[in-house]
């Protein structure tokens, strides 16, 4: 059934990726055809159709004489523009002759912001009056107006009566004569370039104002940025209402000039403001200050102009005065803080507002001047100046910050590497003493000795669990924590996990309740191993915590969004948390309460671990605390139910599997089976053929990836240990090429890596590169027979029964401090004449390498001096010469980060040590 319904997924799937090309397609074609047509029309109406002349952008500068005769009978000529001496409030008539010739839809183009009329002959043709503002209050924003002449008005007087207004009244601007067309291409070319980055200026800081806002919401951070796109937008609209080509672009004259003033008495608050952020608020209640005489200046002046007390064009000489003084104390401020206090973090953006200030006074002065044009250019550049330096210096910033990020995201791979290293550094010599102290506790009847032994024991386990938890860690941390689903029984799970943690809880005197449904399903999908894992921290956490009372566990099913979740949880009446703690429970190296808790062991990476897993799986945890009542933790995991068979009473199922277990441990024997070994040191070849030995598989070794590449043309085998580390064909190359040889009969034969550097993520590593798993050295027996039986064929596995013996002791003859007897038993099985061959084969190489790596050294081959040390670091380990083991590996990782000083001058304390070993493997030998 799951067959054919995958089959009619894929055959869907391909039928809708079928129709979605062809769509795509049809539409390719469309567009194309379109083009096709447009370039066609455009090709005939260039080339073939002419077309007539349909406006005729005539305009020229009005340069015929004025005539002006004063109240003194005095009568000047003169050509605009111009300035000449008249009195206040006095009404200036000025009158010239018009062309001998004008054309149809001919006009004078005049800029005024006074009133006046305007006679052809006796003819009035124009009355204009800024009273008929619908407004309140009245604007004197000068514009250009458009006179209206006709074909009968050339040769004729024109008159011009001006009033009502002050020294503008003697001043007379460059006149225009033409058509509307051409007028429009003039004012084009007049204002061009500022209206072009007066509309650059507004889509920039457009742009940037909505990439600020989206910040904003996201960290909820102040953005210096947003202030700054609000100040180019406001002086970028301003810019545009400025300029003399606006009535082309807007309707209302009035509004136009109102919202520029109100726009030019608001715009130091947003500049402020980016200045204030741009310092981290070091001014604080100076630019408050500032903020509030802009605020308070707008609605002065504001409430002057529209109860027509004071026109916006009569008060502008204060707002500038006002807005000259801001710009003064913020230069000062600016030169402060960069300067003397040394604050260079916005260096950049500091010259910039310079250039802007500089810019903005330029322009206060330029447009009160009596003759100015191209207002708001020298504001533009400043503008632009500003807004460019920010972009550099915020593209510096998030430069810097990447680079910080990526600083310490290898800090933090490093740091995680480091502790997976050091975590399995650490494991060895803790299973060693765990091991010891097991075999004290079996064959001592000294009550206090055993008591001793004990507490060992106990502080063992908890510096492993601490590891473990380090590894675990370590792991989430580089993204290398997998989660494998797959079939398990829950009775398996949940007997496991409250078997464990029943045995800490009555060591503390505490109650384990357990509530957990018969009617629970037994077989699930799912990653038991990390379930487990969360079960086992919750539960310890609780009993940890809990000094007396009971910790209730419960196990039982939900059903949330079409999915099936396992609800696990975990209650205690333990100490609580505090609610101010909560939000920190989840992350690592956190203890809380640490004065009530600081007698409890643990590396306060338990619940960051959980929390971590829980949402690798998809779940969700909860905490509900009272501090001083207890504490209750609920993770809810999505699974899948594979068969919905009740578990039943657990205890009942526990007792069952019981009583079927016989007394002893099972091992296994595979006589038939081939295993291949490919080492190139003779002596790892030993000690893997020596453990093997004990299953009677038939065993066949190599000592290279060549030599490889040979036999598995030849033979057939069952598995294959393939050394990593090997000169000129290491294990993956091996691999590879194995994969691609014709004649390979071993294509299916499970390939195991052998390694000697298990850290986090090798595993990983070896089964992207096709290994089916990996052992790491020195080989531990238990580890490599799983793997054999994980491997092997089924039919090749004979199981046999053996009766339960102590371990044979080892010999203590002759104690060492430079070769650990005990630690190289291990390693050999606990096998005697395996350990003595293996020791002997070991002094036998010994010299042979120290020479090997002398020549390499000489020769500056570090590329096999790695390869060397490499075998040099894990055959000591075997024989138990730890210390040398352990400079051989801090060898090994010179080489690899390419430290050649730290191989040079610890190479001779190397071999020294190399001899010292020799010499007393010799001894051991000869005992």
């Amino acid at each position: 059934m799951s067959h054919r319904n995958n089959g009619d997924s894929l055959e869907s799937h391909e039928r809708a990726k079928s129709l979605s090309e062809t769509a795509y397609i049809i539409i390719q074609t469309t567009v194309l055809f379109f083009i096709i047509i447009i370039l066609a029309i455009y090709a005939y109406g260039q080339f073939i159709k002419h077309a007539k002349t349909y406006y005729n952008d005539q305009c020229t500068e009005y340069k015929n004489e004025w005539h002006w005769d004063s109240k003194d009978g005095i009568s000047e000529s003169f050509a605009a523009p111009c300035n000449f001496s008249s009195g206040e409030g006095e009404v200036v008539t000025l009158y010239t002759t018009l062309p001998d010739e004008i054309p149809e839809e001919t006009y004078l183009y005049i800029r005024t912001g006074i009133n006046f009329k305007v006679f052809v002959g006796n003819e009035e043709r124009y009355n204009f009056h800024i009273g008929e503002s619908t407004l309140p209050g009245e604007n004197a924003k000068s514009f250009w107006l458009p006179i209206e002449l006709k074909p009968t008005d050339a040769g004729r007087t024109l008159t011009l009566y001006r009033y009502d207004i002050h020294h503008y009244n003697g001043h007379l601007n460059t006149m225009y004569i033409g058509n509307t067309q051409g007028f429009f291409r003039q004012c084009l070319l007049d204002n061009g370039l500022i209206l072009l980055m007066a509309f650059t200026l507004m889509v920039l800081g457009f742009i940037i104002a909505i990439i600020s806002i989206i910040y904003r919401i996201r960290s909820k951070k102040s953005f210096p940025l947003m202030y700054l796109s609000v100040g180019v937008l406001a002086a970028s609209f301003w810019l545009i209402l400025d300029n003399y080509t606006y009535p082309f672009i807007f309707n209302n004259y009035f509004v136009d000039g109102i919202v520029e003033y109100l726009l030019v008495m608001l715009l130091p608050f947003p500049f402020v403001c980016f200045l204030n952020l741009l310092q981290k608020r070091r001014y604080q209640h100076l630019f408050n200050v500032l903020n509030a005489i802009t605020v308070v200046s707008f609605v002065v002046f504001s409430l002057l102009h529209f109860t027509n007390i004071v026109e916006f064009d009569n008060s502008m000489i204060h707002i500038n005065i006002i807005m000259g003084v801001e710009a003064v104390i913020a230069t000062v401020v600016l030169v402060r803080d960069v300067f003397v206090k040394k604050h260079s973090d916005y260096f950049l953006i500091a010259i910039g507002y310079f250039v802007l200030i500089a810019s903005l006074v330029g322009e206060i002065i330029h447009i009160n001047l009596p003759v100015h044009n191209n207002d708001g250019i020298i504001a533009a550049f400043g503008l632009s100046f500003i807004l460019v330096c920010a972009i550099v210096e915020e593209i510096q910033a998030l430069r810097t910050l990447h680079l910080r990020t990526l600083e310490a995201t290898e800090s933090n791979r490093a740091k995680s590497t480091f502790l997976a290293n050091m975590s399995h550094e650490i494991r060895t010599p803790i299973n060693a003493i765990m091991g010891m102290n097991e075999l004290i506790l079996r064959e001592n009847s000294s009550e206090s000795i055993r008591g001793y032994s004990e507490n060992i024991k106990k502080a063992s386990q908890s510096l492993l669990e601490i590891i473990n938890d380090i590894l675990d860690f370590s792991k989430i941390e580089q993204g290398k924590m997998e989660i494998i689903a797959e079939k398990y029984d829950i009775r398996e799970l949940l007997l496991s996990v409250i078997t464990m943690n029943k045995v800490k809880a009555d060591e503390k005197g505490l109650r384990l309740n357990i509530d957990i449904p018969e009617a629970l399903p037994t077989m699930f999908s799912g990653d038991s191993k990390r379930i487990r894992e969360i079960m086992t921290n919750l539960l310890n956490n609780a009993v940890k915590y809990t000094q007396k009372g009971a910790v209730t566990f419960s196990v039982h099913l939900a059903y949330r969004s079409g999915q099936t979740h396992l609800v696990i949880s975990v209650k205690d009446t333990g100490i609580g948390i505090k609610e101010e703690d909560q939000e920190r429970l989840f992350k690592q190296f956190e203890r809380l309460d640490f004065v009530k808790n600081k007698s409890i062991e643990g590396s306060g990476l338990g619940l960051a671990i959980t929390g971590n897993l829980v949402h690798l799986m998809n779940g969700t945890i909860e905490c509900k605390s009272i501090y001083g009542v207890g504490s209750e933790f609920i993770v809810m995991i999505p699974q899948r139910i594979l068969d919905e068979s009740p578990i039943g009473d657990l205890e009942q199922y526990r007792m069952s599997t019981f009583l079927t277990e016989d007394d002893g441990e099972y091992s296994f024997v595979c006589p038939s089976a081939k295993i291949l070994i490919v080492d190139d040191n003779d002596m790892n070849l030993k000690v893997a053929a020596g453990l093997i030995e004990t299953t009677k598989a038939i065993v066949t070794t190599c000592v290279s990836g060549f030599e490889m590449l040979d036999l598995i043309t030849k033979e057939k085998y069952d598995i294959i240990l393939l050394d990593h580390m090997m000169p000129d064909m290491d294990g993956i190359e091996t691999l590879i090429a194995a994969k691609k040889l014709d004649n390979n009969l071993n294509r299916t034969t499970p390939v195991i890596a052998l390694t000697a550097n298990a850290i986090v993520g090798a595993k990983e590593m070896y089964l992207e590169n096709g290994f089916a798993d990996y052992l790491s050295k020195p080989m531990d027996v238990k580890h490599l027979n799983m793997v054999l039986k994980d491997h092997l064929p089924e039919d090749k596995i004979m199981y046999i029964h053996e009766s339960e013996e102590q371990h044979q002791k080892r010999h203590n003859a002759y104690n060492s401090s430079i070769i650990d007897r005990a630690t190289g038993l291990t390693y050999c099985g606990d096998m005697e004449d395996f350990y003595h061959d293996a020791l002997k084969l070991y002094a036998e190489s010994l010299p042979e390498k120290m020479e090997a790596l002398s020549s390499l050294l000489e020769k500056k081959d570090f590329v096999n001096y790695e390869v060397q040390v490499h075998s040099l670091k894990s055959n000591s380990m075997t024989i138990g010469a730890t210390d040398l083991s352990a400079m051989a590996k801090d060898m090994e990782f010179a080489c690899k980060e390419n430290n050649i000083s730290f191989v040079e001058n610890n190479h001779r304390r190397l071999i020294e040590m190399c001899g010292v070993v020799l010499e007393e493997a010799n001894k051991m030998l000869n005992i």
